[in-house]
């Protein structure tokens, strides 16, 4: 066994033993877009199923994530330098680093920005949120709204209490966001992130793509 295969996997990436190429495309791509997309994943549905603790396993995995990220980001940023091959693919790797270090700084900024708001009240939920919605016949479009009659999640569209238009608030079993945290407040017609197909089904746009809702109240 040589030298090179006695060093341990952390060793290597951080020593940038493994090649350019693979280092990068392989670790800091591809790996990292799965891991991202699986812990999504997870936090989606832990979400959905009204999981209270949500922000401590968001955490959890988002350390995990942070660390693997910056551990390979190390580890391209020194096998950059050992690369011997032309240079403008060692600057292009380095440049990439930086910039998926300012990536990931914005995206803790905004991560702890929004879990130190108080969005959740506890009060109300995807039980019995359908009766306490104001159904105001102005607001025609006020309701308990789900992807499926049969699930427990959706929104709750209601008046905004603010004055203006329509609050729209998660809701699941572990409470409903308060009105204005999850949402912004909108008149919903003539607002490009919802499209009305009809009294009883919207389509809601968000960063994932577009979901469709229809009323279940």
């Amino acid at each position: 066994m040589t030298q090179e295969q006695e060093l341990g996997w952390f060793a290597r990436i951080l020593r940038g033993h493994i090649e350019l190429r693979k280092l990068f495309w392989l670790y800091g791509v591809a790996v990292t877009a799965f891991l991202w997309l699986i812990v999504s994943g997870i936090l989606y549905r832990l979400a959905m199923g009204g999981v209270s603790s949500i922000l401590f396993f968001a955490l959890v995995f988002l350390s995990v994530l942070v660390g693997y990220q910056v551990l390979v980001s190390v580890g391209v940023w020194k096998s950059a330098g050992n690369y011997r091959g032309p240079i403008v693919w060692a600057v292009l790797a380095r440049s990439a680093v930086v910039l998926a270090g300012v990536w990931l700084l914005a995206d803790l900024i905004i991560f702890f920005q929004v879990a130190s708001i108080d969005a959740n009240d506890p009060s109300r939920n995807s039980g019995n949120v359908a009766a306490q919605i104001d159904l105001n016949p102005e607001f025609p479009f006020s309701g308990f709204w789900k992807g499926e009659c049969g699930e427990n999640f959706g929104l709750a569209i209601e008046p905004s209490p603010k004055g203006a238009g329509y609050s729209v608030s998660f809701c699941g079993p572990g409470g409903c966001f308060k009105p204005g945290t999850y949402r912004p407040d909108t008149m919903i017609v003539n607002d490009p992130m919802y499209k009305v197909v009809n009294k009883d089904t919207i389509d809601v746009t968000t960063q994932e793509g577009s979901s469709r809702y229809i009323r279940c109240q």
